[in-house]
């Protein structure tokens, strides 16, 4: 479960520290790049939130086992534990300087999985795949603008024109949150 704590860093002042976030999506601009992430505000708490960590040259990058990485190396459905500002800006989501992440898992394959579409949230990029209204039958796909979807011809469509009750093939990262319903990313999705 990943959670968010105040703490305080004599190096960076007060800061926010995020443990077992999962990035679900990355952009890159010529002087920083944007890490979308998921974790949950407290530790008991059932809400998520999002937040998006600036990453810059300063930003300090490694595996679990030390070694240094750049942002670059970054990749989508990875779980991270980071230390960002407390500073945060009003904007949905919220954007806070990032000064370390650890990354603690990254997606080592992928998985298969056919099924019908159970739900679809488009305001957070969510496909749900199993039986509607029953949680504990159902996955999260975590839908990007990077995902390809497409139709029984090989067409791209968009999330919006799956509707509920489409059977579905999902390429997605072959590890998922323990939540309810478990999530992951998908990396491709075939209505068929």
């Amino acid at each position: 479960m990943s959670f968010c704590e105040n703490i305080w860093d004599s190096d960076q002042g007060e800061t926010i520290k995020i443990q077992g976030g999962t990035i679900e999506n990355i952009m890159h601009s010529a002087d920083a790049d944007y890490v979308k992430t998921v974790c949950r505000l407290q530790k008991d708490s059932r809400i998520q939130s999002v937040v998006v960590m600036i990453v810059d040259e300063h930003t300090l990058i490694h595996c679990s086992d030390g070694k240094r990485i750049t942002s670059r190396d970054l990749k989508e459905g990875m779980t991270v534990d980071a230390w960002i500002s407390k500073a945060m800006t009003k904007s949905i989501p919220s954007q806070a300087r990032a000064y370390r992440i650890i990354v603690k898992s990254s997606p080592c394959g992928t998985a298969v999985t056919d099924g019908r579409v159970a739900g679809i949230d488009l305001h957070n990029g969510f496909l749900y795949t199993g039986i509607p209204g029953k949680p504990e039958s159902q996955i999260r796909f975590v839908v990007t603008e990077n995902t390809p979807i497409l139709d029984r011809r090989g067409s791209r469509i968009r999330l919006r024109d799956l509707k509920q009750g489409d059977r579905v093939r999902v390429e997605h990262a072959d590890f998922m949150t323990a939540s309810i319903p478990p999530q992951t990313t998908a990396f491709a999705i075939k209505k068929y």
